[in-house]
């Protein structure tokens, strides 16, 4: 990792936007996360993906390369495996975002959270996230129990600064940890113990994508921006 993304500085204040109440105020140039304002192609989000040619690495990889994108809603851990597409290099690619919202009426806050099957953000707290979703939930509870099995964690898992990073000698002790506690579905079982049944209110996304040839001389138009013949492009909207 980059030494200048190991630590954020100037973070966004976010405390104006919430899971269940949405944004609590009126719209503003200075808002995050960053509020959409139409949908459709004239108010898509376009980026410019490049990589160097000498950072590809095909005995990782063979000849899978390109680029991974992942669709997380704000506050929740980034899981590449849950939601996540390839954009392939050389190519325009078109992604088509269709989010889901899912609530819980407020009828059923009088039920304890086991029956109705979801917590509501103010009945659950976890330590490492500030927002509860099953997915943190989960992430936690793995980081927790690989810690219990390994003494460490992971570098990508959620930890305070007196816990222990694994080396490469502790590979096998965490993803033997990771299956155990995916397969362990037992009551008694640590995974049951963390108890991460869904947040009464989510998104979700349903996403489409489409490939046409990239066009290098079109992405030289873009004001500001300047190809390098050195460097594979890929244009993302």
């Amino acid at each position: 990792m980059a030494p200048g993304m190991m630590i954020t500085k100037n973070m966004p204040n976010v405390s104006h936007w919430s899971l269940e109440s949405g944004y609590a105020n009126e719209m503003s140039d200075g808002e995050y996360p960053i509020r959409a304002v139409d949908s459709g192609k004239n108010a898509a989000f376009d980026v410019v993906l490049t990589l160097l040619k000498r950072n590809f690495d095909f005995h990782c990889k063979g000849f899978d390369q390109g680029f991974r994108v992942i669709l997380s809603m704000p506050g929740e851990e980034l899981k590449a495996t849950l939601n996540s597409l390839r954009v392939p290099i050389s190519e325009n690619s078109l992604i088509t975002i269709k989010p889901k919202w899912i609530t819980t009426s407020d009828g059923l806050r009088s039920y304890r959270p086991n029956q109705r099957q979801c917590f509501y953000q103010n009945e659950r707290r976890l330590r490492f996230f500030k927002m509860y979703t099953q997915t943190n939930c989960e992430e936690e509870c793995l980081s927790n129990f690989t810690k219990l099995e390994c003494g460490c964690v992971k570098f990508s898992m959620p930890r305070d600064v007196y816990t222990t990073i694994c080396g490469t000698a502790n590979i096998n002790c965490y993803e033997t940890a990771m299956r155990k506690l995916s397969t362990d579905d037992s009551p008694e079982s640590f995974s049951a113990t963390c108890n991460c049944i869904p947040a009464c209110t989510s998104i979700e996304y349903s996403t489409s994508i489409d490939h046409i040839k990239f066009d290098a001389a079109a992405i030289n138009k873009i004001p500001g921006y300047k190809s390098n013949d050195s460097e594979y492009e890929s244009y993302l909207n």
